[in-house]
């Protein structure tokens, strides 16, 4: 008696994969099969502190070819994936002696073919847990014509005698079902974990369609909420208006216009506009934080096929749309619109676009004053006093009102932060740029006193947030030269505000959800301190 058990390659499966190659006396690689984008052939999913991460090998998206012809790009994807998985993972139990025999793998990577790099890693985690099992590859074996008849005539070369199929390949073997296929004309087993994904072509079958994949889906409600599974659905429907106008460009400019759809889409539905449908103004946070796992890999190339663009690229064309409407989606998505994501450089490479801690804390120190004594003497007609920063462990000096972890004291003209309990674990657990964020906000309430303004009520935090995001356009546009932001750092300050932006901790007396704080800080982004509610003519 032998059994066999034939499925296609994944990046870094899961454990129930394990668990039917253990079944199994022999396992058979299906990767003759057509690839398709966002499925877990090239990316997975990791959990990090800040929540859950992509890890994307960068492919591109073309659904023309097997899977044994995916040819992998340089070896940059390698180490950068191998070091964001040590900086999220250094500290678990084990980690030392998985990270001898997986960090080869990574850092002496010579495989030219995902296929190749997908199995390299299966064998190793197939010792590692001790499993047995032969793998092969489907070419070594003569491929009939038809699905069915395909598995069927593999089961019969290799002498099985029971096929052992995986949860999803039961519908795949029931061809009533999908008689075209589903997308495109791709296998139901191949778009497992896609999510959704929009599909049109002339003569293709299902033109015109959106597909999804609801197990996946349920997962995205149970860990998001459940409005974020029709705003995926409404970005999908951003690319059929892109399929039916005819818009056309570079991949980050059409996944960035579709969140842009899908935003103005949102408003819609938060007006009381949809009848079968309703989205909540509380429950807008909870898809700005799920569309986190959604963003491409921190360093990697925003020009590469397939780019969907950062973190901020995506949530801010969410807030175009909301706040501007499709005109906006329709109107700015073109070549000349301008993107965080970048790619690492060797620079950036070791540490992941991450200064370590006291380096932050100076840079910032430096940075701030810097900004702040360039535009203040335009804007208010006088120079600009910095205030000190002071950092402390738990106990806030008694200026700061409930002993908060972030707080400006006019009488002493100082800004004090927490470091035991905020920056330093913002840092950690987000990255540099959110600890420099954290300090930025008090500080711009120190702007806000010295120009006459409140800094003790909903409308001073909304401005600060806004006016951080001035200080970090101008950091990025490259004014201050103490300074280079890397990949990730807008990212940084996004994640931020909607992890603790709405903590009574760090912020006072305001009522502001995430969502308006991130809508604050990339209007002062975008559009500069006359966004940020403190007299700036525009």
């Amino acid at each position: 008696m032998k059994k066999i058990a034939i499925l296609q390659s994944n990046y870094i499966p899961w454990k129930g994969y394990f668990n039917v190659i253990a079944a199994v006396d022999e396992f058979i690689l299906y990767d003759d099969m057509q690839f398709t984008k966002n499925d877990w052939r090239n990316r997975n999913r990791i959990k990090t502190p800040a929540g859950v991460q992509w890890l994307s090998i960068p492919v591109g998206s073309s659904i023309h070819r097997r899977i044994r012809d995916v040819a992998l790009p340089t070896t940059a994807w390698a180490q950068q994936h191998w070091t964001t998985l040590s900086l999220n993972y250094r500290a678990a139990m084990q980690f030392e002696s998985v990270a001898s025999w997986l960090a080869p793998l990574y850092l002496e990577n010579t495989c030219r073919d995902l296929s190749s790099f997908n199995r390299k890693m299966l064998e190793a985690i197939c010792v590692h847990l001790g499993i047995r099992t032969r793998i092969t590859n489907s070419w070594d074996y003569t491929l009939a014509e038809g699905k069915t008849e395909r598995l069927v005539d593999l089961c019969r070369q290799a002498e099985a005698t029971i096929y052992v199929s995986g949860p999803s390949a039961r519908g795949y073997l029931d061809e009533s079902q999908f008689p075209d296929g589903v997308g495109c004309g791709a296998d139901p087993t191949e778009v497992e974990g896609s999510g959704a994904f929009f599909c049109a072509g002339r003569g293709l079958p299902n033109s015109d369609s959106v597909t999804y994949d609801k197990n996946f889906l349920t997962e995205l409600a149970g860990d998001y909420g459940r409005s974020l599974v029709p705003f995926v659905m409404a970005h999908e429907f951003g690319h059929a208006i892109q399929y039916r106008f005819g818009f056309r460009g570079e991949s980050i400019n059409q996944e960035t216009q579709a969140d842009c759809f899908a935003g103005a889409w949102t408003r819609w539905v938060v007006d009381g506009q949809a009848d079968h449908v309703a989205i909540r103004v509380p429950e807008l946070d909870k898809i700005i934080r799920g569309y986190l796992i959604t963003a491409d890999t921190v360093g990697s190339d925003p020009n590469e096929e397939g780019a969907h663009g950062s973190y901020f690229d995506r949530v801010s064309a969410i807030a175009e749309g909301y706040d501007n409407g499709v005109q906006d989606c329709r109107d700015k998505f073109g070549s000349d619109r301008v993107f965080t994501a970048a790619e690492f450089t060797r620079q950036d490479q070791d540490n992941q676009g991450n200064s370590p801690y006291d380096e932050t804390l100076t840079l910032t120190e430096n940075s701030l004053p810097t900004f702040w004594s360039d535009v203040f003497p335009a804007a208010f007609g006088t120079d600009f006093q910095a205030p000190e920063l002071q950092g402390f462990d738990g106990t806030a000096p008694d200026c700061v009102a409930g002993n908060r972890d972030l707080g400006y004291c006019a009488g002493d003209n100082a800004v004090y932060f927490d470091e035991q309990d905020l920056t330093r674990p913002a840092h950690d657990d987000i990255g540099d740029f959110a600890a420099a964020t954290a300090i930025s906000l008090p500080y711009a309430l120190a702007a806000r006193d010295q120009a006459g303004l409140s800094t003790d009520d909903s409308d001073a935090t909304r401005s600060a947030a806004c006016l951080t995001g001035w200080w970090q356009a101008y950091v990025f546009n490259g004014n201050d030269d103490q300074v280079r932001l890397q990949p990730g750092d807008i990212d940084e300050a996004v994640s931020f505000l909607l992890t603790y932006g709405t903590d009574d901790q760090v912020f006072p007396n305001t009522a502001l959800s995430g969502f308006e704080l991130l809508r604050a800080y990339r209007a002062g982004f975008l559009g500069g301190g006359s966004q940020c509610d403190v007299g700036i003519d525009g």
